[in-house]
């Protein structure tokens, strides 16, 4: 058993299951006990019983911060547990003590007071939902750290994020090979990195493969709710829709798949849709969503590596960014045209 299964058993997120394990605050006794007790009975070793290293080269921390919570929300636990899983199993033998905290960067000054006086040897910042001055912010941090789930070239820091452009060619080209000609995209009213390079990604995408802009930008409120209301007010205005849709992540596209059904509009039969970052739950909702593939566990293993680097004596000023390769996964959601 796992910390999924846990999380499962408890009727907890994965997120308290991993505070609840690592002895962290923020869980109260009874869930705490509640989360031990499934462990031992299910022989699932928690880390301070696991022999992972002979030596304590000190604590690395996971960082999972917001801005507004609107991107990274109990939705995302899965997603998130994927860069936890890596983390972790990268650090399983060098020593080093894995610890996480939630929090928001609205007061970041006391952040990183907060963090600087737990004396860590390196931080990985979740930098999903952060912004430019934040990244920044964290020049002050006493300790190397390494941002993952984002980069913005105007800045010097270490970044490991997934290539969003990629995945948008992916998706064009590889719909554009079945038959599809006309491709919308709905976008968020909520901005992060990631959003703003999946714009560039289909803009550059279309370009190149002579496809026309037709049909405008939409933005909808993040989450599943959001989108669908926004949608919903949208199709309101009986606007001509492209044979294909695609929803800046998987959450908002099942929003968008339940507004065009409220309309009478079938997904796949009259409109494909596809999202991005294949959550869980995309082979279990109707229909299964075609999405991009996010190598999640890679991204935190190669952050974990990179980290470490900088703290075995690396040259922090040499400031690197990766992007790790995504994969298209065509299912249900999307029709094969020229069938």
């Amino acid at each position: 058993m796992g910390i999924k299964e846990i999380a499962k058993k408890a009727n907890v997120s994965v997120t308290t299951v991993s505070l609840a394990l690592n002895g962290r605050k923020g869980v109260s006794e009874k869930t705490r006990e509640l989360i031990s007790r499934i462990a031992q009975e299910e022989g699932y070793r928690v880390p301070s019983d696991r022999e992972i290293a002979t030596t304590d080269n000190g604590i690395i921390l996971f960082a999972q911060l917001t801005r507004n919570g609107k991107i990274l929300n109990k939705d995302q636990h899965h997603f998130i547990l994927e860069y936890i899983n890596g983390i972790q199993s990268q650090l399983a033998s060098t020593g080093y003590t894995f610890e996480m905290i939630s929090d928001t960067v609205l007061q970041i000054d006391l952040l990183i007071d907060r963090i600087n006086k737990k004396c860590v040897k390196g931080v990985i910042i979740l930098g999903t939902e952060l912004q430019e001055d934040d990244i920044i912010a964290f020049s002050e941090l006493n300790a190397p750290f390494v941002v993952i789930d984002t980069y913005f070239n105007s800045i010097k820091a270490h970044f490991i994020s997934m290539n969003n452009i990629q995945g948008m060619f992916q998706i064009i080209k590889e719909c554009r090979e079945i038959g599809h000609t006309s491709f919308a995209m709905i976008t968020s009213s909520i901005r992060t990195g990631n959003i703003t390079m999946r714009e560039r990604g289909f803009h550059l995408a279309l370009q190149a493969y002579g496809i026309s802009e037709t049909y405008p930008l939409l933005s909808v409120q993040p989450g599943f709710l959001g989108a669908y209301e926004d949608m919903n007010r949208y199709l309101d205005t009986k606007p001509n829709l492209p044979s294909l849709l695609f929803c800046f992540n998987d959450i908002a596209a099942y929003g968008i798949i339940k507004a065009l059904r409220h309309h009478g509009i079938g997904v796949p039969q009259e409109i494909s849709v596809v999202g991005f970052d294949d959550i869980s739950m995309t082979t279990m909702m109707d229909p299964q969503l075609s999405t991009v593939k996010v190598a999640n566990h890679m991204i935190g293993r190669k952050a974990t590596s990179a980290l470490i680097e900088l703290i075995d004596g690396g040259n922090p000023e040499e400031y690197t960014t990766e992007l790790v390769s995504t994969s298209f996964i065509l299912r249900d959601s999307v029709r094969r045209l020229n069938d």
